[in-house]
């Protein structure tokens, strides 16, 4: 794709920049309000709180079979890699079946509004889905955010470079991360 942007030296010398930090630059056709991951984590927590608030499971049980299934997969091949060696055409009927059992609604879930009125925020407020013994920012969350921090770089050391890869036109930045950011 042609980058349609007005100055493209510049926007190449931010890729390279990115790329020299280990970030991440991807490319997008036209811009979409919420860019690309935030569009599909909200799809996913959406219906992470629906399964939660219907009972179907716990958080902590959610979280697990995220973090033990799908989030090595897309993290080593992507989703639409994941479809394909899943097969479309096992994909496409159990899609068939499933979207339309899935949480639709065009506003966040009552049981994250709810939260939100009670002041359960978060690890700031010292609850959410979760509850927190220490303050944000205490030597045990900063403790906390390392592990987690560390565990991404050994991922990302396993997977190699080749996600830095990329053809140096039509590239978007996906977005930057201070360490201890979600």
């Amino acid at each position: 794709a042609k980058l349609s942007y007005s100055n493209e030296k510049y926007w190449l010398k931010t890729v390279d920049i990115l790329n020299a930090a280990g970030k991440v630059a991807v490319a997008m056709k036209k811009p979409i309000q919420g860019l690309i991951i935030n569009r599909i984590f909200s799809a996913m927590a959406r219906e992470a709180c629906y399964l939660n608030d219907q009972g179907v499971a716990d958080v902590e049980e959610i979280d697990k079979a995220i973090m033990a299934t799908i989030g090595y997969r897309q993290f080593c091949i992507g989703v639409f890699k994941t479809m394909d060696f899943g097969s479309l055409t096992d994909w496409h009927p159990c899609l068939e079946l499933l979207l339309p059992l899935m949480d639709n609604s065009p506003t966040p879930p009552a049981s994250m509004t709810k939260m939100l009125k009670e002041g359960r925020t978060g690890i700031l407020a010292g609850e959410g889905y979760y509850k927190y013994d220490v303050a944000f920012g205490s030597a045990e969350t900063d403790q906390e955010i390392r592990r987690r921090d560390e565990m991404i770089m050994k991922l990302l050391k396993l997977q190699g470079k080749e996600w830095l890869n990329y053809e140096r036109s039509g590239l978007r930045f996906l977005g930057s991360r201070r360490p201890g950011n979600y």
